[in-house]
């Protein structure tokens, strides 16, 4: 429980960890969720509020804590995916740009995302959700509508970024190709779909990922219909 006292920065007591490390029976990823979701709502006496019971209800506790610019930022960059950029974001972005920044401060305050080098894009960050449980969390409040509108801004720039690549685009493919295909989905282009995981098939299997590749010619395969199948 001393790290949960560490992690809460002054505002978790050992008696408040303690009661954590009881309710989350072990869990870690449980007891660290709810050290941060209680160090940022800031309640001076923690000791006998109620606490969440399950790290569903946590995570979804830490987005609502978010506010509204926060929420936006952190839906439009999950649909990228656990790993997003501000590019990918700001082209999607249909609200006032102090927004868009006053959310990604928020979302790196909370720790909600850290960021770091892309490996992909030369001289860009990523921004990345803590937890893949964040990130699915996040996912799941975006409405029907406003998915496709920005899956189709997403669909476009990946479009953009690969053909900027050249003969390059391969190793940034990884990355935008299933990003296009699953657009291509949710439009119900299972054709197209079918062609992109084909692609991204080839692209594992060039680089020697056989269980990747074998995914991506099953999506491919899933996805194909007359001919093609």
């Amino acid at each position: 429980s001393q790290s949960l006292v560490s992690l809460g920065a002054g505002k978790i007591s050992a008696n408040v960890a303690l009661r954590i490390a009881e309710h989350t029976e072990g869990n870690p990823l449980f007891a660290t969720e709810l050290v941060l979701l209680i160090k940022d709502q800031g309640i001076p006496e923690p000791e006998h509020m109620p606490l969440p019971g399950s790290i569903r209800e946590v995570m979804e506790a830490r987005l609502e804590r978010l506010g509204l610019a926060g929420k936006e930022v952190a839906k439009r960059g999950a649909l990228m995916g656990r790993r997003f950029t501000m590019d990918a974001v700001g082209r999607i972005w249909d609200r006032p740009k102090p927004e868009m920044n006053n959310g990604m401060r928020v979302l790196q305050e909370t720790e909600t995302i850290y960021e770091e080098a892309s490996k992909l894009f030369a001289g860009e960050m990523e921004k990345v959700f803590r937890h893949g449980r964040l990130h699915e969390a996040a996912l799941a409040r975006i409405p029907k509508e406003e998915r496709l509108r920005w899956l189709a801004g997403l669909e476009e720039w990946a479009k953009n970024k690969l053909e900027s690549f050249g003969e390059y685009w391969e190793g940034a493919g990884i990355m935008l190709v299933p990003l296009v295909a699953r657009s291509r989905i949710e439009h119900e282009d299972h054709d197209g779909a079918s062609l992109w995981y084909e692609a991204l098939g080839w692209l594992h299997h060039k680089n020697h990922r056989s269980v990747e590749s074998a995914a991506a010619f099953r999506q491919s395969l899933e996805n194909a219909s007359g001919l093609r199948r």
